[in-house]
């Protein structure tokens, strides 16, 4: 179920589809989640981390000298990410 009232009303208008793409999450495939006829639902295959677009940014960042660091706090975590994604 989509929660985001103007994203659900959006998703939800004649004529718009939707496909959203997810991993096997126990969470992402339960039988709770309703179904809407013009948004798609597709599971990605298990132990597949190549194919989700958000692993392909963490590897990015990892390449980009973020891997075998320790960081004081939060704020340089987002400042080391920032710079990376220059």
């Amino acid at each position: 179920m989509i929660k985001t009232p103007g994203v659900r009303f959006e998703l939800t208008t004649k004529g718009r589809h939707a496909v959203i793409i997810m991993n096997k999450a126990s969470w992402h495939t339960t039988k709770k989640i309703k179904k809407i006829n013009n948004i798609t639902i597709m599971h990605l295959p298990a132990a597949s981390p190549e194919l989700n677009p958000v692993e392909q940014i963490w590897q990015h960042l990892r390449r980009r000298d973020l891997s075998n660091r320790s960081f004081k706090n939060y704020e340089e975590i987002l400042d080391a990410c920032s710079i990376c994604m220059e």
